[in-house]
């Protein structure tokens, strides 16, 4: 059931940020995909239910091995042995993982139980074909996509179909991560030829989730909190994560283009990273510890040994543009009033999801926010600031976007390296009530845990679905706050 919210629960008490984070990892590799090894499969593990595999990334590599096609980047013993942890196939290679992501379909309706026709069936996740996933097709701003699952290849059940029912997790850049999908960048539909979309186009990406959160570690969402949870006049509102503080956090001030990173302190106020300072009780820390040390190779690319060639963006991934917890909630069944609390924000990487202002010429629905059962929550005008149309008038008292009180940036966290995931893509616990996400995660991935400090929240990148003040998290045990 949905949780009571507190409308007036401040920001702060959520206590771990960077617990889970993402990064997208295309395997499109000039040279170095289709290398092999003579690699046993993979070892059992001690835990149970995890396949561990050891660091991608050549420890010893040059400072200056960075590009895509540099055959000193990548550990090839270990990606292979990720390859056949994917696959099943001795000695795998890139060819063999696309093979796998490619499978016929069988229906449902005609299951088969010997070897050789279960090697030809429906990986679980039901993917693009079968009215999970309807990719968008539209001429306007607006998405008419259906997003109920991923776009096309492996979600994390369809990889616990291949291991047995274990996870697999990655050493990755020092910093072990659970394997959550295994997918393609896609081709997005170009409203200018009429060109259609293709899901199984472009790089093959494998999205990574940090496993635990950082220890002694947590910090706000954000560095204001509007006091009225249905305020949306705001320039830069409380839960908009591209002005966030933990945004800014996160890159370290610096985003992939080399830019400076701020984050919101007022409605309509912008500071630099360290310009404030956290209260006492957090250590008046406005950086990750280490920072240079652990993370900066996943997000500043002028570093030495930086991976960021090798990561894609979530504005490049088919299914996270249009993605939006509403439709995951439609597929799982969850359609009735009591469960439609609509989209969270900041979910969609890149085009608007339908609202009361804007409808899609085609689509299921024309409105994924919760405001079409309050009119009072519109939650969705936070979108609408990054779009400035002297043709549109937002409705309600002193709500008139204009070129003062717009802004273009809710959609810039989309061309981060890295990021938090999403309320739409981790899904949520819960004993006969859980909801399986994009990602579809069981129990055990959702979960973390902190051996220096008790992790009681962690951050996702959702702002709230029916207010402006406030994001969800998740708690150790998987279930879903805010």
């Amino acid at each position: 059931m949905q949780k009571t919210l507190n409308a007036k629960k401040i920001l702060s008490v959520l206590l771990v940020a960077v617990l889970v984070t993402c990064v997208m990892m295309s395997f499109a590799l000039t040279g170095q995909g289709s290398q092999t090894a003579s690699a046993a499969k993979v070892n059992p593990t001690n835990e149970t239910g995890i396949v561990p595999i050891g660091e991608l990334l050549k420890t010893d590599r040059a400072n200056d091995a960075k590009d895509v096609g540099n055959k000193g980047v990548f550990d090839i013993e270990n990606l292979t042995k990720l390859f056949e942890a994917l696959t099943n196939v001795t000695d795998a290679t890139i060819d063999d993982v696309k093979a796998e992501m490619a499978r016929p379909i069988v229906p449902p309706s005609t299951p088969t139980t010997t070897p050789a026709a279960l090697s030809d069936q429906l990986h679980n996740s039901t993917k693009a074909g079968d009215n999970t996933y309807i990719p968008n097709t539209s001429n306007n701003t607006y998405s008419n996509a259906y997003v109920g699952s991923i776009h096309y290849g492996l979600n994390a059940q369809d990889i616990r179909d291949l291991t047995g029912g274990k996870n697999i997790e990655v050493v990755f850049g020092g910093q072990t991560w659970q394997v959550v999908t295994l997918t393609t960048t896609g081709q997005a539909y170009d409203s200018a030829t009429g060109a259609a979309p293709d899901v199984a186009a472009g790089d093959v990406v494998l999205t990574l989730m940090l496993k635990d959160p950082i220890d002694n570690y947590k910090t706000y969402w954000n560095g204001w909190q509007a006091s009225d949870y249905q305020s949306h006049n705001e320039k830069y509102a409380s839960s908009f994560y591209s002005a966030s503080m933990i945004r800014a956090i996160l890159l370290n001030g610096k985003d992939s283009n080399g830019n400076e990173v701020k984050y919101a302190t007022a409605a309509s106020t912008l500071t630099s990273l360290g310009a404030a300072s956290l209260p006492a009780s957090y250590g008046n820390n406005m950086r990750v510890p280490d920072y240079a040390t652990n993370w900066s190779i996943f997000t500043d690319s002028d570093v030495d040994k930086a991976v960021t060639n090798f990561l894609v963006k979530p504005k490049d991934v088919l299914y996270m543009q249009d993605e939006n917890f509403y439709d995951v909630l439609t597929a799982n069944g969850k359609n009735d009033a009591s469960h439609k609390w609509g989209s969270g924000q900041n979910e969609a990487s890149k085009n608007k999801l339908p609202s009361s202002i804007g409808t899609p010429t085609s689509g299921y629905n024309n409105n994924r926010w919760y405001n079409q059962y309050d009119g009072n929550y519109k939650v969705h005008f936070e979108q609408e600031k990054s779009t400035y149309d002297t043709n549109i008038n937002v409705g309600g008292t002193n709500l008139l976007y204009n070129s003062t009180n717009h802004d273009p940036t809710y959609f810039s966290w989309a061309d981060d390296y890295l990021w938090l995931p999403s309320w739409a893509e981790v899904g949520e616990n819960g004993t006969g009530n859980g909801i399986t996400g994009l990602w579809a995660l069981n129990d055990s991935q959702r979960k973390y845990s902190n051996s220096a400090s008790t992790a009681a929240q962690a951050w996702l990148t959702s702002g709230v679905s029916n207010n402006s003040n406030g994001a969800y998290t998740l708690t150790s045990a998987g279930d879903r706050l805010w």
